[in-house]
């Protein structure tokens, strides 16, 4: 299984994991992957920001 997560604000972003977990919250992005020990990643934006959220499962 395949989980990619995409961010188009004002500039690119895509992350691809595998049996991963994404939560969003208030412009937050937690990424939570089960690869190797296990990572965690967290991205803030802006309030005024808006990006578009776009998820895939394959």
């Amino acid at each position: 299984m395949t989980k990619i997560a995409e961010l188009r604000p004002k500039f690119g972003f895509k992350v691809d994991l595998a049996q991963g977990v994404t939560t969003t919250i208030q412009g937050e992005l937690s990424i939570s992957s089960k690869l190797g020990k296990g990572s965690i990643f967290t991205l803030r934006f802006p309030k005024k920001e808006q990006p578009k959220l776009l998820f895939s499962f394959g």
